[in-house]
């Protein structure tokens, strides 16, 4: 916020993030039903894709409930990374798959390889609110340069201004 503050005059150039938590999936599961963990070696990586990606998926651990039964979303490996990338209507049809039975842990492994988002979505999202960011960050970073080449050339009241 200091930063918005100070540079920022009327508009924030720093967003302040927002956590986004689901509250029904707090922890992201790792392909062995443990919560991800680059230490437990359980992770779909944000820039995994084709073979890669599909390798990682296809092991999500599972149990060994017959592909004729009903199976529980809730308990699921598979369902909980659906459910992080899958809209409600989405996830909500695939949950009735599951409870109706003849729906197996292979379909739902490609109905989350389907759900993902792609690398370019993935990257749009994060890198776009930085790109309008940059520019403004660069001026600013400029100016306060140059305040303190002044400060050092001149000392600190030869440049002071009423923001300082």
């Amino acid at each position: 916020m200091r930063f918005n503050d100070r540079f920022g005059a009327d508009e924030m150039i720093l967003p302040v993030p927002e956590p986004y938590i689901l509250e029904d999936v707090a922890v992201v599961p790792g392909v062995d039903g443990r919560k991800m963990s680059k230490s437990y070696d359980n992770t779909i990586g944000i820039f995994d894709e084709g073979k890669a990606l599909k390798k990682k998926v296809m092991s999500i651990v599972t149990d060994s409930t017959p592909l004729e039964e009903p199976k529980d979303p809730d308990t699921c490996n598979v369902f909980a990374l659906i459910r992080l990338f899958a809209d409600d209507a989405k996830r909500e049809e695939v949950a009735a798959a599951y409870r109706a039975g003849g729906f197996g842990y292979g379909h739902a492994k490609r109905r989350c390889l389907a759900s993902s988002p792609s690398i370019s979505q993935r990257l749009v999202s994060v890198v776009m609110p930085w790109l309008r960011i940059l520019p403004t960050s660069r001026m600013c970073s400029a100016r306060v340069a140059e305040k303190d080449v002044n400060r050092q050339k001149y000392g600190w009241r030869a440049c002071a201004s009423p923001s300082d």
